[in-house]
């Protein structure tokens, strides 16, 4: 296995060879269209990038049928993600939501309570006070920074201050045709969910490693092939007399 916490789609040049990774939650294939299509990976489909196909990355599926997510990079080539159907999920991406509040969502993030609702909802769940939404009149447009002592500060999302990091303190961002608001956590509230997610993600990964895994697309028995099929000369028989 490769170090998992490397960017398995890092932008590189044009690749001369094929990179094929494998990870915890299924493979990474970096290479050209051709060598992917080798691999019987979007056989047929337009690329991202080409005239008529997605701009930046596509869904499709490989010759064995398993669901592959195709990045177009940058320089140049394609990154290649393949899930294993019915593969154990990584507890470390869970997005679990929770109703606490009528039309007002939360999701633990590592150190924050995310809540997701309408500006009414999360006004009427006590999260956020009326005219503290980005964009009003005298807010941000897309960030407004709330103190823990309920203080509206007028900083960037880059802000180094340390009051916004505090317990309580709170950032309301626009989603969409609703609202988050993003409620930092303490620091031992963080800690512990912190050591919650590493057993959780221990455990996760011994599992996936005992598990049988699908073959390789390039050690297939039969891989796909793109080009077409090159003519073979006919076989001449020679004899000699002794």
């Amino acid at each position: 296995m490769v170090d998992p916490t490397v960017n398995p789609c890092a932008r590189s040049s044009e690749p001369k060879s094929l990179r094929y990774s494998q990870y915890d939650w299924g493979d990474c294939i970096y290479g050209s269209k051709a060598q992917l299509q080798a691999l019987g990976i979007g056989v047929g489909v337009t690329f991202p990038g080409e005239p008529g196909g997605a701009k930046r990355k596509m869904s499709t599926t490989d010759q064995r049928g398993f669901p592959v997510e195709v990045c177009a990079e940058r320089e140049g080539g394609f990154c290649a993600s393949v899930r294993f159907p019915a593969w154990p999920s990584n507890p470390s991406f869970k997005s679990d939501k929770t109703e606490v509040y009528p039309g007002v969502l939360k999701h633990e993030e590592p150190w924050n309570d995310l809540y997701t609702g309408s500006a009414e909802n999360l006004v009427a769940a006590g999260l956020v006070m009326p005219g503290q939404f980005p964009g009003l009149p005298g807010m941000r447009k897309l960030c407004v920074s709330i103190y823990a002592d309920g203080r509206v500060v007028d900083l960037p999302t880059t802000s180094p201050s340390m009051e916004w990091r505090a317990e309580g303190a709170k950032r309301v961002y626009r989603a969409g045709k609703k609202f988050q608001v993003a409620v930092h956590i303490s620091d031992a509230e963080y800690s512990r969910r912190e050591a919650k997610r590493q057993i959780e993600e221990f455990e996760w990964r011994r599992l996936v490693r005992s598990l049988p895994r699908p073959a390789r697309l390039d050690q297939l028995s039969a891989p796909v092939r793109v080009e077409a099929p090159r003519q073979r000369g006919h076989l001449r028989l020679v004899w000699s007399a002794v």
